[in-house]
């Protein structure tokens, strides 16, 4: 069987490319094959045409800048995606709640925490609806403070509402036990948790950071 040519090999990357690009779909493997083709054109430039030469160029440069301008859009259109939305009583922010995040994020989890994701001058509410809805998994840590603020309509109250709607919510209880927990909120508490009374506050993020990687 004859071995195919340069020049046989460039058409055939020409054509590909032509009938993808029409539908936007495989830049990737787009980009692979124009290459491939430059790869050719070093080791081997014979019988290359200079119309050849300059598709290569002018089709690398088009897919090239197709790939940026989509790589913009998705950027664009995607949301600011978490692994996790950390639920926890005002009073907890900069002790446990802090702990609990610092761990996660040195695990690789993404972490909503509404000490880092409140901005200055950013409605409070819409900003927690936007984690909630962009986050997984709702983690509630549960510490004598939550088991405070629980029965109050406070802001911690409304994110459990919206958390126990939802396939995955683990309360992380911290100070204080499932018992007491289930006094306040029976539902939270039926829900399958972690206990530092049981694991360390580093165990219970390496389990958590294990979950997230399913």
């Amino acid at each position: 069987m004859p071995q195919p040519t340069v020049q046989h090999a460039v058409d055939v990357v020409v054509i590909r490319v032509v009938v993808t690009v029409h539908i936007h779909r495989h830049l990737i493997h787009l980009l692979k094959l124009v290459a491939a083709a430059e790869q050719l054109v070093v080791e081997n430039h014979a019988g290359l045409s200079q119309i050849h030469l300059f598709y290569i160029l002018l089709l690398k440069y088009n897919l090239l800048h197709l790939s940026e301008k989509q790589v913009e859009v998705r950027a664009a259109q995607q949301p600011d995606l978490r692994d996790v939305f950390l639920c926890h009583a005002w009073g907890d922010r900069k002790e446990a709640a802090k702990e609990l995040h610092d761990l996660l994020e040195a695990a690789g989890v993404k972490v909503w925490f509404s000490e880092k994701d409140l901005g200055l001058g950013v409605p409070m509410m819409r900003a927690i609806d936007k984690g909630l809805a962009n986050s997984r998994i709702g983690l509630v840590l549960v510490t004598p403070a939550m088991l405070e603020r629980l029965p109050k309509e406070s802001v911690a109250d409304k994110e459990l509402s919206t958390l126990l709607a939802g396939n995955q919510l683990i309360p992380i209880v911290h100070n204080t036990s499932y018992e007491a927990l289930r006094n306040v909120s029976p539902m939270l508490a039926s829900r399958t948790g972690l206990d530092t009374s049981e694991d360390s506050m580093k165990v219970v993020a390496e389990k958590i950071a294990e979950l997230v990687q399913i």
